[in-house]
Parts: C-alpha cells; sequence; structure tokens
C-alpha cells in the first residue's frame, strides 16, 4: 500500500461536512459528508479545532488545518493568492497540490529512516511533526515534577508579542525568512544532554557568569531592570491572549546569554545538564542531505517540510495518566531539547525583529522565522526593501507592487546566497517560475533537465 494525498475544503471551516475535495492536484469534485472520501488518502482539511469543535468526529484519514506549519489560506497568500477572491474547489485543486509535493518528501525521509515502519504506519499524528519526531534522534523529557518547567509561558514560548505602539492607520504585515535557512540555523545550534540537576540560588553564580559556563543551564529568574531600548522588542513575560497572564520566569541558556547583557536578574534556581551537543549531527544523513540540497532552497514546499524537521524536534510526548509523587500532573509540552530549539528560534529571529525595529518599523511579534510589523500604507515599499536588506521576503499577496531584478540591485540582501535566487522571483511576483522550481526535489534528473527548459522561457518573458 502507499498512501495517497488530497485536500478538502469544507463549506464550513468548524463544520466537517460538506465541501470540496482534490486528490494530488486533480480537479475538484463536490463531497456532500466526510465519509465519502477515500480511506487510502491522507486529507489535508481546513477544519479548525475548539473546545467545541474536538467532539465533532473526522474520519481516521482526515486531519485538522493544523497538520502543517501553515493554514490554506497562508498557503494561497505565499502563492499571491487572495483567498477571498478563489472558488473552494480551486483552493482544494492548489492546496491538494502542495500538500501531496510536500508529503512526497515526507514519505522520502520516513523511507530511508533506520526505523523500519512500513507505508501503513507513516503519517498517523495528529501533526505532521508528529511523524517526523520519530525518525530523529530521541529527546529527554523530564518525569518528575521539574516537569511542570516545559510548559507554554513558563519556561518558553512559542512567539513573543511585543509592547510596541501601532502608529495609526497601520495594518499587520508579516515577513519572514526563508523557511530552509531558517531550520539550519535551528537545527545546527547546540543542544543539552541530561542528566539535569536542580541548583538552589544560593549554589549559583550571577548571571553573567552563568550564562558563561559550557554546560547547559535553565535558570529561574526574576527581573530587576532592563535596558528600555531592547525590553518591550524582547518581550519577556508579555502574554499574546489579554485574557492570560504570563507566569514565565524560567529560560533556556540561550535567552539566558543574551538577556544576561541588556538586564539585572536575581537567580532563584536552576537546572544544569551535563554537556552539549548539536543534534544536525546526529540526525540520519538523508534528512542531513535534504536540508543541504541545493534544489530544497528553491522550493516552497521543501521549506515547509523544514520547518516541520525543526518543530518536530521541539514537541511533547503523550503521557497520558502523567503522575508526580502519585499525584496527577501534566505532562512536559516539549523536551529538554524542544526547551532549547524554541530559545535559539526567539534569538535568531529577535536579531531581525531588531533590525527592523532600528528601521523604524513598529514590531509587534516575532517567532519561527517570522516578524509582524504593523505598517501604513505609505512605508509598505520602504516596509519590503528593509525586509529584502535583512534576509526576509513577504508573502506575494502582500507585495504592494512587482519589485525588478535590476531594482533590487541596489540593495544587497541579507540573507543566505543559496536563498537570494527564491527571494528574488517572490519579489519580482514570478509565481509561474516559483510554481516549477517548488516540484524539482522530487524529480528525477531527466525530469530536471526538461524542467529547466521551461523555466528558462518563464524567466525571460
Amino acid at each position: 500500500m502507499e498512501w495517497q494525498f488530497g485536500s478538502v475544503v469544507f463549506d464550513k471551516p468548524d463544520m466537517p461536512t460538506a465541501g470540496w475535495a482534490s486528490i494530488e492536484g486533480d480537479q475538484a469534485y463536490r463531497i456532500t459528508d466526510q465519509t465519502e472520501l477515500g480511506n487510502d488518502i491522507i486529507w489535508w482539511t481546513n477544519f479548525n479545532s475548539d473546545d467545541y469543535q474536538r467532539r465533532l468526529v473526522l474520519v481516521s484519514q482526515l486531519r485538522k488545518s493544523f497538520y502543517l506549519p501553515v493554514k490554506h489560506n497562508d498557503l494561497l497568500k505565499d502563492w499571491g493568492v487572495d483567498p477571498a477572491k478563489m472558488s473552494p474547489d480551486q483552493i482544494a485543486q492548489i492546496s491538494s497540490t502542495l500538500f501531496t509535493r510536500i508529503m512526497r518528501m515526507a514519505r522520502g525521509l520516513i523511507k530511508t529512516s533506520p526505523l523500519g515502519i512500513t507505508e501503513e504506519e507513516f503519517f498517523m499524528g495528529n501533526r505532521l511533526a508528529h511523524d517526523i519526531k520519530d525518525i530523529l534522534p530521541q529527546a529527554d523529557y523530564p518525569m518528575d515534577d521539574t516537569a511542570s518547567i516545559l510548559h507554554s509561558g513558563i519556561g518558553f514560548s512559542h512567539f513573543t508579542t511585543t509592547t510596541i505602539p501601532r502608529p495609526i492607520g497601520s495594518k499587520n504585515i508579516m515577513v519572514r525568512r526563508p523557511r530552509l535557512d531558517h531550520a539550519i540555523d535551528v537545527l545546527s545550534a547546540p543542544v543539552p544532554n541530561g542528566p539535569f540537576m536542580h541548583r538552589k540560588a544560593s549554589q549559583l553564580p550571577n548571571a553573567r557568569e552563568l550564562a558563561s559556563t559550557s554546560v547547559p543551564v535553565m535558570a529561574q529568574i526574576s527581573i530587576h531592570r532592563a535596558d528600555p531600548s531592547i525590553s518591550p522588542i524582547y518581550g519577556f513575560g508579555v502574554s499574546a491572549v489579554r485574557s492570560k497572564r504570563s507566569q514565565r520566569s524560567w529560560v533556556a541558556h540561550p535567552e539566558l546569554a543574551i538577556m544576561a547583557g541588556f538586564s539585572e536578574m536575581e537567580m532563584r534556581g536552576a537546572m544544569i545538564g551535563t554537556s552539549y551537543g548539536v543534534l544536525s549531527r546526529d540526525m540520519n544523513e538523508t534528512i542531513q542531505k535534504f536540508l543541504v540540497a541545493p534544489d530544497a532552497a528553491m522550493s516552497w514546499s521543501a521549506g515547509i517540510l523544514a520547518e516541520t524537521i525543526w518543530k518536530a524536534a521541539t514537541v511533547g510526548r503523550p503521557m497520558p495518566n502523567f503522575q508526580v509523587s502519585g499525584h496527577d500532573t501534566k505532562a512536559p509540552e516539549t523536551s529538554w531539547r524542544g526547551a532549547w530549539l524554541k530559545a535559539v528560534d526567539k534569538i535568531v529571529t529577535l536579531r531581525y525583529a531588531m533590525a527592523l525595529h532600528r528601521a523604524g518599523f513598529a514590531v509587534q511579534s516575532y517567532g519561527s522565522g517570522w516578524v509582524s510589523c504593523a505598517v501604513v500604507p505609505a512605508r509598505m515599499e520602504e516596509f519590503v526593501l528593509a525586509a529584502w536588506r535583512n534576509g526576509m521576503v513577504l508573502s506575494m499577496s502582500d507585495m504592494p507592487r512587482v519589485f525588478k531584478e535590476s531594482e533590487l540591485a541596489n540593495h544587497p540582501w541579507g540573507g543566505d546566497n543559496g536563498s537570494k535566487f527564491w527571494a528574488t522571483l517572490v519579489l519580482g511576483k514570478n509565481s509561474k517560475a516559483l510554481w516549477e522550481l517548488d516540484e524539482f526535489p522530487l524529480l528525477r534528473q531527466d525530469e530536471k533537465a526538461e524542467r529547466l527548459k521551461k523555466l528558462q522561457t518563464l524567466l525571460h518573458r
């Protein structure tokens, strides 16, 4: 058996009944109920999830909208399509095509892993990251009361909200590093090895000395003062949800090192690990080759899978009936490694947020290699070029106009050289060339030669 892949766009995203379905990019067809869908196909849907909708049942091969780290509408925006102007059957067909490409690449990684699992055992998780996690080196999870540290808002954050005021008349615009570049940076960072031992505040040096140690540290801190030129952007302890207070007090080593440079902190305790390793060196060879392949740098779909890989290294492990000293408690939401990688993501993305802040743009939030700024219409073109100079691009649908290659030559690209050509096509809104490049990692060599001929025609029109 070999899975096929498809996409379903339900008429009502909160009700998985009638809608449009497409298999592997074929023309979409109408369904009146989810039970009409083939059971040998993994279906990516636009079905959302909240407390009410969790009670709604999906057939086993349907996956919710968060199965990938991109939603259907955001996918369309990346490709320069306004979701409001696209019919549901067209959305199903486009998303089905791209979902198929992503999943075929993922299947190639899983098939060549040393696990020896069968096709029927692939893709059983609620997210693709859960499936990819199984082919990565095993992570360490705390099995005692320190599990309470590894929760969002306590020991890490998924993304950061700033306290920068919004300009009147502005609109939130997201810019993003090429996903593959960001994944490589995160996966190349040092990660901790356990076991971890707790140390009391009286046993610890000051913040700067602790940050300079060569062994992994997760510190419990109390902030007394912070540099006002950095702290509003850093946003430590700022909750993204007004109704939810942040109780953040623990920081992994990468954050501790940064925060020690711009704030005065009191050490209240720490978890000390044994040594450092590098995850990217321990991953299987197929994943390593995928991440550095020149084809992958040209492919939006490969970028989505690369983002899935680094996020797979941060997911929690299901621990039903998790107990500490006979009392039920929450299982850790991530591993020790995951907390470090999330901290690295924050620190790497912070640099880009600070660059846009210094360029005079109101940074509102950032994380996972993206930065969201509140931009007034009069500064949109300036914003595009500022992002370009810092190695970031907008979704094509947010681009105010086409930026020609000759124009961009006057502004140095601030990202990796390998992604410059792809970024140039994005700013040039050359979606046809990008579409042809997107499938390159899946093509045979003879197919690539034919595709290159077609690509040359598209580039010289």
